[in-house]
């Protein structure tokens, strides 16, 4: 298992508290607009004993800005139910937390 596998695995099991076994892999490319917003490489686990979900997702988010890369973790529930809905589903996250966090003052708007 190379070495980013064995990281997936290892943030999945963290991130679920359960153990978890890749079965998968598949290339995901997410557009909008015509335009490339995603492209990469989803791995599939199957969780064991987790409480209520049999499938994770993974995949290498690559850190921009001298930023580390990181993992991400999504699982196979509620309308969740493959890799590249998993994709949408983190990028939908955290747009919304984006716009969360944005803050405009009455004098930025005019």
């Amino acid at each position: 298992m190379p070495d980013t596998l064995i990281t997936l695995r290892n943030a999945v099991e963290k991130a679920y508290g359960c153990r978890a076994k890749c079965v998968d892999k598949v290339t995901v490319h997410e557009r909008q607009c015509g335009r490339t917003v995603w492209y990469g490489t989803v791995h599939v686990f199957d969780l064991y004993d987790h409480e209520s979900a049999s499938r994770a997702y993974a995949w290498t988010i690559i850190g921009q800005g001298g930023e580390a890369p990181q993992v991400a973790t999504v699982l196979h529930k509620g309308l969740v139910t493959c890799p590249s809905e998993a994709v949408r589903a983190l990028m939908a996250k955290i747009l919304n937390a984006a716009q969360r966090d944005q803050v405009i003052r009455p004098e930025e708007s005019k």
